[in-house]
C-alpha cells in the first residue's frame, strides 16, 4: 500500500521474537494456574508478612527447607502478591541439578506401580522446568556415583576402573560383575547391573585421590557458571528464591549455611534485598495439612559482610519465623514419653501443648492460632491422635493411654511414616532451642533425637 513501509527482515524477527515470548508467557501462565489449583486442593495456607515483602527486584528470598513443595508454595504467594496476572510474576527458583536429568524420575518415583514409573521414568522435564523460571543448582552430597562416573567418561574416555575409584569400590563392582575382573571400564560400570552403587550419593568420595583432584576443579567450575546465571537475575532486577541450607533437611534440623549463599551474595553488581520467609508444616492431620509462611523484615544484603555473622543473621531471621504447630509439639511429647519411659495420654498430650503455647507465645513465637482456642485445640489433638492411628503409629489402650509402635521409631524422614514422628520432634527441638536461647548457634548441634536404622 503507498505509504506503507516494506517489511524487513528485522521486523520480522521482532514480531516472531515478540510472539515466542507471548507463547512462554501463556503457557507459563496456565502451568501457574495448574499448580496453584493443586496447592489449594492440598493444602490449607496461612500467611503472615506479606506487606514486609518488595515485590520489586532484585530480592533474595531466603527461607528454611522442609519438604519438596516448599518451592511452589513460595511462588503462588509471591504471584498472589502481583494480584495473580496471568503468566507474570512468577519468581526465579533454585533447584536440584540432577532434576534436569533426563532419567531423574527413575529414582524418584520409588513404590510407584510400574505402568507409571515406566513411562514417567524417562520423561525429560528440562523444558518446563527453564519455562518455569528454575535454574540448576549441583549439590555435591546430592552427586550419586553414576553422574560423576559419567562426566568422567565424557571428559576422559573409557578408564580403566582401577584408575578412576578407590580401590574398595572397584571390589563392590567387580562383586556385582557377570564375569571376575568385570566391570574393567567406566562404561561397563554405566550398565543398569551395577544401579545399585550408581546411586549412591558423595560420588566424588569414592574416586581415587588422583582422579579426585583432577575431577575438582571441573566441579567448582560448574558450581561457578550456575551462581553467576543466579547472579545476572538478581543484577537484572529478578526475584530469586534460595535455600541457604542447600537442600530439604534431611532429619528435621537446622543445617549449616552453605558457601554458595555467600558465594551469590559477593558477587552481585546490585546487592539484593534479603527477604526472610519460615515455613512450617502441620501435616499429622486428616484433613488438609496446614502450611506456615510468614515474612520478616527483610535488609539490604552486605557483600562485605564477614560469613559467619551473615550465616547466623540469616538463620536467626528464618528461625524468627517459623511457626510452632501440634504436629512438632505432639511428637516432641511422644518421643519424650519413649526416651524417658513415660505413660503418655491424650489427657497429657493436651497439658503439653497448653503449655508450650502459652510459654513460647508470651515470648513472642509465632504459634499456631488453632491452638490457643479451647475447643479447636481439643479437636485437632484428636485429629493429631487419630493420624497416627491411622498411619499404624499409634495405639490407644484403655482409658486416653498412648502407646508409640516400634515401627514408628525409624530414621527421622519427613517421607516415610516409621520416621514422621522423629522428624516432628527434632522440628521441635530446633524451633525450642532458637526462642530458649533467644538467638540460634550455628556451634550447637540442633538435633537432639537421632534413631540408627
Amino acid at each position: 500500500m503507498l505509504g506503507q513501509k516494506p517489511r524487513g527482515r528485522s521486523t520480522e524477527m521482532e514480531e516472531s521474537t515478540a510472539g515466542w515470548q507471548g507463547s512462554r508467557r501463556f503457557l507459563r501462565g496456565v502451568l501457574v494456574r495448574l499448580v496453584q489449583a493443586v496447592l489449594r486442593r492440598r493444602f490449607a495456607v496461612i500467611t503472615a508478612g506479606e506487606e514486609r515483602f518488595p515485590f520489586r527486584g532484585p530480592v533474595l528470598i531466603l527461607t528454611n527447607h522442609r519438604r519438596d513443595t516448599d518451592g511452589p508454595l513460595v511462588g503462588d504467594l509471591v504471584v498472589r502478591g502481583h494480584d495473580g496476572r496471568f503468566g507474570q510474576g512468577l519468581p526465579h527458583f533454585v533447584a536440584r541439578e540432577d532434576l534436569f536429568r533426563k532419567d531423574f524420575f527413575q529414582d524418584y518415583l520409588v513404590g510407584w506401580p510400574d505402568w507409571a514409573c515406566k513411562p514417567l521414568g524417562h520423561l525429560g522435564i528440562r523444558p518446563v522446568l527453564r519455562l518455569m523460571n528454575i535454574h540448576p543448582m549441583r549439590r555435591i552430597p546430592e552427586r550419586t556415583l553414576g553422574e560423576v562416573l559419567e562426566e568422567v567418561l565424557d571428559t576422559s574416555g573409557d578408564l580403566p576402573l582401577e584408575e578412576v575409584l578407590r580401590p574398595a569400590w572397584v571390589r563392590c563392582f567387580h562383586a556385582l560383575g557377570p564375569r571376575p575382573g568385570e566391570p574393567r571400564g567406566v562404561r561397563q560400570a554405566l550398565q543398569s547391573r551395577y544401579r545399585s552403587l550408581l546411586r549412591t550419593p558423595y560420588g566424588v568420595r569414592r574416586l581415587s585421590l588422583e582422579r579426585f583432584r583432577g575431577h575438582a576443579p571441573r566441579e567448582r567450575a560448574v558450581i561457578g557458571a550456575q551462581l553467576e546465571e543466579i547472579r545476572d537475575t538478581l543484577d537484572g532486577g529478578g526475584i530469586v528464591h534460595f535455600v541457604p541450607e542447600g537442600g530439604v533437611s534431611p532429619e528435621g534440623e537446622v543445617c549449616r549455611v552453605r558457601d554458595g549463599l555467600h558465594r551469590l551474595v559477593e558477587s552481585c553488581h546490585r546487592p539484593p534485598l534479603v527477604a526472610p520467609l519460615g515455613i512450617s508444616y502441620d501435616d499429622f492431620t486428616t484433613g488438609r495439612p496446614k502450611v506456615f509462611m510468614r515474612f520478616g523484615t527483610p535488609w539490604t544484603a552486605d557483600p562485605g559482610q564477614d560469613r559467619p555473622e551473615r550465616a547466623g543473621q540469616v538463620m536467626e531471621a528464618i528461625m524468627a519465623r517459623t511457626t510452632l504447630t501440634l504436629t512438632q509439639s505432639g511428637c516432641a511429647y511422644l518421643m519424650d514419653g519413649v526416651r524417658r519411659g513415660r505413660g503418655m495420654s491424650q489427657a497429657g498430650l493436651e497439658a503439653r501443648v497448653l503449655e508450650e503455647v502459652e510459654v513460647y507465645g508470651s515470648a513472642g513465637a509465632a504459634v499456631d492460632p488453632g491452638l490457643q482456642d479451647p475447643l479447636k485445640r481439643g479437636r485437632r489433638i484428636e485429629d493429631f491422635l487419630r493420624f497416627g492411628q491411622r498411619q499404624g503409629l499409634l495405639e490407644t489402650g484403655r482409658g486416653d493411654k498412648l502407646r508409640v509402635r516400634e515401627q514408628a521409631l525409624g530414621k527421622p524422614d519427613p517421607w516415610h511414616r516409621q520416621g514422621l514422628i522423629p522428624y516432628g520432634a527434632n522440628e521441635h527441638q530446633a524451633f525450642t532451642r532458637y526462642w530458649s536461647q533467644g538467638t540460634y548457634s550455628r556451634a550447637q548441634d540442633p538435633c537432639a533425637v537421632r534413631i540408627e536404622e
